[in-house]
């Protein structure tokens, strides 16, 4: 997928195997919206789903075949000019990694407003409300990548919330 341009990508070392956790993995089929935060409006494109078990493992699809598709080469190729921008301006793997780990939210869920608009504790699309202390977010960094990132927390931008505006966001939505 990296398509020989690895160096471009945020290097996220993760457990070596995953067989311990084999045991415990269940499927899940999309069906229905999902329950939405008082106030949240969805886009009018969003074609929403839930998740329920369907009791049989997923089978293997056509476009999960390695690499990535041709006709989203130059999105992929604009996005990782993106990611090297903010690679030099010192945001690094561990930063990355405990955003999202502080704010409580899943690198690949549905979001009900972009992560630079994250309002704190009440925001809707995290999934605990509880906050996690500075030592709770390194420990679990330590935990995921085995304690490769765990001494990499500082230095880099901040991360950017509804407060906290910045010139980053516009490198994102700068369209071509």
């Amino acid at each position: 997928m990296r398509n020989g341009r690895r160096q471009d990508y945020f290097q996220i070392p993760l457990p070596s195997s995953s067989h311990a956790y084999a045991g415990e993995w269940f499927y899940f089929r999309n069906i229905g919206d999902p329950p939405l935060a008082d106030g949240v409006v969805l886009p009018p494109n969003y074609v929403g789903r839930a998740l329920v078990f369907t009791g049989v493992a997923p089978s293997r699809q056509k476009q999960w075949e390695w690499g990535r598709d041709k006709k989203h080469a130059n999105q992929v190729d604009f996005l990782l000019e993106k990611i090297n921008t903010l690679r030099r301006c010192d945001l690094t793997s561990a930063k990355l990694v405990s955003t999202f780990l502080r704010r409580r939210v899943q690198p690949l869920w549905f979001r009900c407003f972009p992560m630079w608009e994250y309002v704190g504790l009440a925001d809707p699309d995290r999934c605990l409300s509880e906050k996690l202390t500075s030592e709770d977010v390194r420990l679990r960094l330590t935990a995921i990548t085995e304690g490769a990132l765990s001494a990499s927390l500082s230095g880099g931008p901040s991360a950017l919330n509804h407060s906290i505006r910045s010139d980053l966001i516009r490198l994102f939505l700068d369209t071509r």
